[in-house]
């Protein structure tokens, strides 16, 4: 299977992911819900940009849920995410702002900057061969002053607040609880974990490992949180963690976590770049040599956590077309990893 027929495959794997995860979220929608590991509502809106456009309904129930639940969003992580995601136009990510929830695009103001308008729209919706989707009568003016064409966007009314049992929207409710600042996500860090250091917590969070270091320090005097230090790191943990997963999640057990703030940008690009791959018609030789140009720059490298056994590409890669065999066994293993989660 040459990779333009297995990008199929693999995109039918990754919208199934997030409609579980928009379902999980408030969403009406086919399918199971997601269940059990915290859901990163940023990441997940930075991958639906892109895997989204290959499904409206999928695309547009993300916008009303920006819509209906946008005050939660934090901009200070996705601003952050979408530098690492690399491949989401800043564009599309400011036509999805302002049409879910025009109060926050002053937040942006650093990221529009780079934001460039054009007089030529590209289609957003395309089908399974990269062909523009029709887009009906009237097109919509919010994406079409972003550069991007598409029919009039009317919400459905598929969505609601978001649920407020388990551990799924654990992060969602922090924030409602406590407020949008670090120490939201800092909690989630410490209901998921034992324990931890300011640098791989501040990795997992999205913030700076200074704002970190000061939060948790901070947070030792309420006596909730207990420090040691272990060789040169400084090790944080939640004191009596049982019982505040009992009553943060659910349960005592801690949740299964995945660190999808490496995670999705990781399956963003992968779906992106399974595109660009293929294009044009090469050669499995062609082909090949792009891939192998990604995978020695680490460019998915955010999925190791969930390939067993193994690293994306890995040390030592086979030459030439046989890569791609070797390449459609590690993704085939990401998917696994994470849809039987």
């Amino acid at each position: 299977m040459q990779l333009d027929e297995y990008k199929l495959e693999v995109r039918k794997r990754m919208l199934d992911l997030a409609w579980r995860q928009w379902v999980a979220l408030g969403v009406k929608g086919y399918g199971e819900a997601w269940r059990h590991s915290p859901i990163d509502p940023e990441a997940l809106i930075l991958f639906t940009c892109e895997i989204g456009r290959r499904d409206q309904r999928l695309f547009d129930a993300m916008v009303e849920w920006v819509e209906q639940n946008g005050r939660w969003i934090n901009v200070t992580r996705i601003k952050r995410l979408f530098r690492k995601t690399e491949v989401v136009p800043v564009e599309l990510l400011l036509a999805v702002i302002e049409r879910g929830n025009l109060s926050l695009l002053p937040k942006f103001k650093a990221v529009k900057v780079s934001a460039q308008r054009s007089e030529e729209a590209v289609p957003l919706f395309l089908n399974a061969e990269d062909e523009a989707m029709p887009i009906g009568r009237s097109e919509d003016h919010v994406f079409r002053a972003w550069g991007y064409s598409r029919g009039s966007y009317h919400s459905r009314g598929v969505c609601g607040h978001f649920p407020t049992t388990g551990p799924e929207t654990i992060l969602l409710r922090l924030r409602a609880f406590a407020g949008l600042n670090a120490r939201a996500e800092l909690l989630t860090y410490l209901l998921l974990h034992r324990e931890g250091s300011p640098r791989a917590i501040a990795r997992f969070c999205g913030y700076g490992a200074p704002t970190v270091t000061q939060a948790l320090s901070e947070m030792t005097e309420s006596g909730w949180v207990d420090s040691h230090i272990e060789g040169r790191r400084v090790l944080y943990s939640l004191k009596d963690a049982d019982q505040w997963r009992s009553l943060l999640v659910g349960w005592p057990d801690s949740p299964p976590h995945i660190d999808w703030f490496a995670v999705l940008p990781a399956l963003t690009k992968l779906h992106y770049y399974l595109g660009e791959i293929s294009k044009g018609g090469v050669s499995d030789r062609q082909q090949a040599s792009r891939l192998r140009r990604l995978l020695e720059r680490k460019t998915f490298e955010g999925l190791n956590q969930v390939l067993p056994g193994g690293r994306m590409g890995g040390e030592h890669l086979p030459v030439g077309e046989a890569l791609l065999p070797f390449f459609r066994k590690q993704v085939d293993g990401v998917c696994e990893g994470l849809l039987t989660k």
